[in-house]
């Protein structure tokens, strides 16, 4: 005779209860994270469309495309990017008006940042806008340096990185053959040759005494969507932007961390600010060195290209920021922004002269979005 334990059913088949349920949940768990993925990547996406409609919507309102930065000289490293001017444009009037009322030629650095209180802080980390849920949960996005001192060793002149709001999204920079430039110096309106040797979608602002050194308070718009000689549906505006893992939410030095220390392009610092070295924080650098055998024209003879890396790549091995390009947290593909508005799902295996072609505004070859 069967002895009933629970409910009239034996051990044994207690257990086979148990058994079948704990299936059943570990079969419904990955189609459960899917399901969450699948919502956070048309997150992503819709933040993307917000900004492709906040660029249009600058180009209406002030007469062209916002520029990468509003500093008139390398020395104003520490000017508006293109992150700022766009906040009015996707419902951060309020930062937008902080920033504007102190002024665009004023410094937006580590002194300023640390000058803030807490509240405030938070209150410029708070633009959900700009963060992909895949990558990065819920709560202010600040970077963990509280002051100057976090920073270590990062406090060199020209490439000394800020503390600041944090991105998950960057637009693309590629360097022309001529005129020849280094590599950070496109943001320098006192050097024709910088702005010129720039073939990305933005380029430092137009200022009215290029030989102020504090211009910044006067500046317009360098380029219209004409601009984009390749077509508006080829251009690439911004992409989800690659952060090697071991350096997300890092912008503070930590102990015994020499890459930090001397490498400062792999921390996830400030987006407010873009010219010179501080670029890492608000672009990515697509096509990268000038060298004899290239062409602005020739696809096949492109060296130096950034593609779309996977999450794990490109970690602490990586010895210049000039090596990452986009990438996000989403299995298989980055999300892509278009000049028309149009977001694209592109996976790591693009071809980089492919990323490249669509990056650069008037090389005239014809590609396939993946």
């Amino acid at each position: 005779m069967k002895i009933r334990i629970f409910c009239g059913f034996t051990l044994v088949e207690l257990l086979v209860v148990i058994a079948i349920i704990g299936v059943l949940i570990a079969l419904l768990l990955p189609a459960v994270q899917a399901a969450r993925e699948a919502a956070r990547r048309s997150m992503c996406s819709n933040h993307l469309k917000q900004m492709g409609v906040a660029i249009h919507n600058f180009h209406d309102t002030v007469g062209g495309l916002p520029p990468a930065y509003v500093g008139n000289t390398d020395s104003q490293c520490d000017r508006p990017s293109m992150w700022v001017l766009l906040w009015p444009y996707i419902e951060q009037n309020s930062l937008y008006e902080y920033v504007a009322s102190r002024g665009f030629d004023q410094h937006y650095g580590r002194d300023w940042w640390f000058g803030l209180d807490d509240p405030t802080r938070n209150s410029f980390g708070s633009v959900t806008v700009y963060r992909c849920p895949s990558r990065r949960g819920g709560g202010p996005l600040i970077t963990d340096a509280k002051t100057a001192a976090d920073l270590g060793a990062c406090t060199q002149t020209n490439w000394r990185v800020e503390p600041g709001p944090q991105i998950d999204y960057c637009f693309p920079l590629c360097r022309l053959t001529t005129p020849a430039v280094t590599l950070d110096d496109h943001w320098n309106q006192t050097d024709t040759n910088h702005y010129l040797g720039h073939g990305g979608p933005t380029r430092v602002a137009m200022h009215n005494s290029p030989v102020s050194t504090n211009d910044s308070k006067t500046w317009q718009p360098r380029d219209t969507f004409a601009w984009l000689q390749d077509g508006m549906s080829n251009q690439i505006m911004i992409g989800e932007k690659h952060i090697p893992s071991n350096r997300l939410g890092k912008c503070k030095k930590e102990n015994n961390d020499v890459q930090n220390a001397n490498d400062p392009y792999m921390l996830d610092c400030s987006y407010m600010n873009t010219g010179l070295s501080r670029t890492v924080s608000s672009a990515r650098a697509i096509r990268r060195l000038a060298v004899a055998t290239e062409s602005d024209t020739n696809l096949a003879s492109w060296g130096h290209l950034n593609g779309i890396h996977r999450v794990d790549e490109k970690t602490a091995d990586t010895a210049h920021w000039q090596d990452i390009g986009f990438g996000s947290y989403h299995p298989g593909s980055s999300q892509i922004l278009f000049g028309d508005g149009t977001v694209h799902s592109m996976p790591p295996t693009t071809h980089t002269r492919i990323v490249g072609a669509l990056s650069f505004v008037f090389d005239g070859n014809s590609v396939q979005i993946p």
